[in-house]
């Protein structure tokens, strides 16, 4: 009995192994370009935690969470094993926390600024929206952020930055705007 216990806490949940299969594509894909960075952002991931509560927030992760989730049934949504809530720093080479990631499950994925609530990139179903050209540079930088080991980060998110497709798509919307 003892043993089909110990078994059945390691074994992985579906929602890990959708996970694990997800991260898998993403970082099969190649990324192959010609784009080169105009500015090298040089990021990581770092101090990356499950809350399970608002109380388990700083002010500024409750003000960003809460711009995504609303303050209604915010409570709930944390609590839930299910949705699988995470938040990491994304800091500078210099260690400066500039980056907040939020995560959980399904592919959703909100960056915010260190402060306030202004999103600076999000997206559902793992794929990060491109909004503007300007916000390669940032994505190159996620992508290899996500992409090193050791972060902890598991929701499995995709900056796409390599595609150049997506990025003159963006620039034809932008002048048809």
């Amino acid at each position: 009995m003892q043993k089909e216990a110990e078994r059945m806490e390691v074994e992985p949940g579906a929602g890990e192994i959708y996970g694990d299969l997800v991260a898998e594509i993403i970082c099969g894909r190649s990324r192959e370009s010609s784009y080169k960075p105009e500015v090298d952002l040089s990021l990581s991931i770092t101090q990356q935690r499950h809350p399970r509560s608002p109380s388990d927030l700083t002010p500024v992760e409750l003000d960003q969470l809460q711009s995504v989730i609303g303050n209604s049934g915010l409570a709930d949504f944390m609590a839930d094993e299910e949705n699988n809530l995470e938040i990491a720093n994304v800091v500078d080479d210099g260690g400066v926390t500039v980056y907040r990631l939020f995560g959980w499950n399904y592919g959703a994925g909100f960056l915010f600024p260190s402060t306030g609530n202004k999103l600076a990139a999000c997206g559902t179903q793992h794929d990060i929206e491109h909004w503007y050209r300007e916000q390669r540079d940032l994505f190159v930088a996620m992508d290899a952020a996500l992409r090193s080991a050791g972060h902890g980060f598991k929701q499995p998110l995709s900056f796409c930055w390599w595609d150049d497709d997506c990025w003159v798509d963006l620039d034809e919307q932008r002048t048809a705007d």
